[in-house]
């Protein structure tokens, strides 16, 4: 009875020190499970019952530093900087035709997707495109970029192209590329990579409109 008794003191006094120091926030699994496991051995209790009792003082000092760090509303897993190499990505080209309108007969739409682990902001620096003989380069772009969520797509719509530009292109089947040099990085940060693509275009400037791509060249590179 003693020897029971001796025992159920001692895990009193385990219990009362784990919900002492977890109230104080000081606790430390190693340091309680190492002074369980001498007051066991002092106790001169066998093998089985002090590795019991450094196990459970551990892992209930450690429950209870948890507990504590999440009524603190303290994270309790911290992900690293996310390396956001790659992160921006090529997913398809998209052609706009409207003969019946004179300002934006042809316009050139690139749809970019985010496959990294957090939101990014991409800024096209460059877009040139080639049909036929006919260079579709806009000295001014209709805007140079935005916003893409975590996991999601933004397609980048070139300025269009008024009728007399691409009035030869029409009602033809035509070779082209197409080259653009986007910068993109974190949404309140400054651009930190730039990633470039070259396409090889076949489009298709009469009904029913189309174009087919295929990759050429992809790169990625630093801004430093």
């Amino acid at each position: 009875m003693a020897s029971w008794r001796r025992r159920l003191d001692q895990w009193s006094r385990v219990a009362w020190l784990v919900r002492t120091l977890g109230a104080m926030k000081v606790m430390a699994p190693f340091a309680i499970a190492t002074w369980a496991a001498v007051e066991a051995i002092t106790e001169g209790l066998p093998k089985a019952e002090v590795i019991a009792f450094t196990a459970l003082s551990f892992a209930g000092t450690l429950l209870c530093v948890t507990q504590l760090r999440v009524l603190l509303g303290l994270p309790q897993i911290v992900r690293p900087y996310e390396n956001l190499e790659y992160a921006l990505a090529y997913s398809r080209v998209v052609l706009g035709v409207d003969p019946a309108n004179p300002a934006g007969t042809i316009q050139v739409k690139l749809e970019l997707r985010n496959s990294g682990h957090e939101a990014i902001r991409f800024k096209v620096e460059r877009f040139h495109v080639v049909v036929g003989n006919t260079t579709l380069t806009q000295k001014t772009m209709l805007n140079d970029g935005s916003l893409i969520p975590y996991l999601g797509s933004r397609t980048y719509a070139d300025a269009p192209f008024p009728s007399h530009l691409v009035a030869t292109l029409l009602g033809k089947v035509q070779e082209g590329e197409l080259e653009a040099d986007i910068a993109y990085g974190r949404p309140d940060e400054e651009p930190s990579r730039r990633y470039k693509l070259k396409l090889k275009l076949t489009v298709l400037v009469q009904p029913p409109f189309g174009i087919a791509d295929g990759i050429v060249s992809e790169s990625e590179e630093p801004i430093y």
